[in-house]
């Protein structure tokens, strides 16, 4: 066989740039600007969906604290039908050994005294803690 000699040339080509291609370039924009419009539908798509869950959750919160007010309300009509019973607090206060108080024992804010036709006259007359209903 013959020799064959091989020389090795060292080539820089750190200088070389590869010459830009501008379908290559408008390729990747189209890839990009499709990507982004396929995003944005499918992200409106599906946001009516994921509020139209989150509502319904809202909702159901919401009416589990309306029927919790509802009761807490219940239970607030109980105790003021309890607390402004004349015949229960007339019970109490004979229990206790309250008595009623005169007229003039009273202490008005504005400094006169009630008038014989006032509105505490005519609750004097009709119910009397002591007494019990009349």
């Amino acid at each position: 066989m013959e020799d064959v000699t091989l020389f090795v040339k060292n080539i820089d080509n750190s200088q070389v740039r590869r010459k830009a291609d501008p379908r290559g370039k408008a390729a990747w924009l189209r890839f990009v600007v499709s990507g982004t419009m396929i995003l944005l539908v499918v992200l409106l798509s599906s946001g009516p969906r994921a509020w139209l869950r989150h509502s319904g959750y809202r909702q159901a919160d919401l009416e589990k604290e309306y029927q919790a007010l509802l009761e807490i309300n219940r239970q607030l009509k109980v105790r003021q039908a309890m607390l402004s019973d004349l015949q229960r607090i007339s019970e109490l206060a004979a229990a206790e050994g309250f008595v009623e108080p005169a007229t003039d024992q009273f202490d008005w804010q504005d400094g006169a005294t009630a008038p014989e036709d006032s509105e505490l006259a005519a609750n004097r007359s009709a119910v009397s803690p002591a007494s019990g209903v009349q």
